[in-house]
């Protein structure tokens, strides 16, 4: 069963490109092995528990499920420096600013009035939300990045980093034309039992770009959208709380539509597939407990 939804999954290319990552990483030893069998049950049973289910969605839903069994698997940092994260306008006034303090109204007409409240200062910590965490809406972390590489990207731009170019930066492929942009800086001490791990495939989306590193680097790095390259150094952290220590600045409206959909993926198409180095079979000939096999590329 597993075998045939990974032959549908790999025919589109964003399960291909996923797949392709999943098998590098194990190649390099980057994951745990024991995590490969897990995943594979997961899979087995969400199959088993669907009907006619798109295999992209199958793979999102084992990512996604309740338990998070696949999340911050990558290498833990040691001593990391500041961090910082960026997110889009909308997931700032809903998730983190006290709503019934504001005034509630639609979610669209909330989020413009939030952004132009905190252009004028109107937004002082007070108004946070005491109960919220930063963290992705459907996973149990979020991504960060250096703050001091970000501040020399700033710096490094006569007129400051523009919200389109720091999409491009982060390569954030899921945020269109008008989305606004705020920048978190995280508390310099973060709270005790904190995890910050190196992203793994299994942190990804398939439908996000991602590259993984090699099993020598110290951070991840993103994949910059316009010069399709690695862009800048980035982590996966677990549950931060949002208060009045974080540091929130507005960076602007991204003002130029998604480079290329197309061409984005073929190029990340090409990097994954050119260092495959021998693919996961997943045929039950591990009844033995042996796990998946590897085999030499055909």
């Amino acid at each position: 069963m597993i075998s045939q939804w990974q032959k549908k999954l790999t025919k589109i290319r964003f399960g291909k490109i996923w797949w392709y990552n999943f098998e590098y990483e194990f190649s390099i030893h980057t994951l745990p092995e024991d995590i490969k069998q897990r995943f594979f049950q997961a899979v087995e049973q969400q199959l088993g528990a669907a009907r006619n289910a798109i295999p992209l969605e199958i793979l999102i839903d084992v990512l996604e499920s309740p338990s998070q069994a696949f999340s911050l698997q990558g290498r833990q940092v040691g001593e990391t420096a500041k961090l910082s994260c960026v997110i889009p306008s909308y997931a700032f006034a809903n998730a983190l600013i006290d709503r019934d303090l504001i005034g509630a109204g639609p979610n669209e007409v909330f989020e413009r009035k939030i952004w132009e409240m905190f252009e004028r200062g109107e937004i002082p910590p007070d108004y946070y939300n005491d109960k919220a965490q930063l963290k992705s809406s459907r996973r149990n972390f979020f991504w960060a990045t250096l703050t001091n590489s970000l501040d020399q990207f700033f710096s490094a731009s006569e007129c400051g980093l523009s919200a389109t170019d720091v999409r491009n930066l982060l390569g954030l492929s899921y945020l269109w034309e008008g989305v606004g942009l705020y920048r978190i800086d995280l508390p310099d001490q973060l709270p005790a039992g904190i995890t910050v791990c190196i992203p793994t495939t299994l942190d990804s989306s398939p439908t996000c770009v991602f590259l993984p590193v090699d099993n020598q680097s110290h951070f991840g790095q993103t994949f910059h959208l316009r010069k399709l390259d690695r862009g800048v150094e980035e982590v996966v952290i677990s549950p931060v709380p949002f208060t009045k220590d974080c540091k929130v600045t507005q960076i602007g409206f991204v003002s130029a539509p998604l480079p290329d959909d197309d061409f984005v993926w073929c190029e990340l198409e090409k990097r994954v597939v050119g260092r495959r180095p021998g693919k996961i079979t997943t045929k039950k000939a591990n009844k033995k407990g042996a796990g998946p096999r590897r085999t030499k590329t055909p």
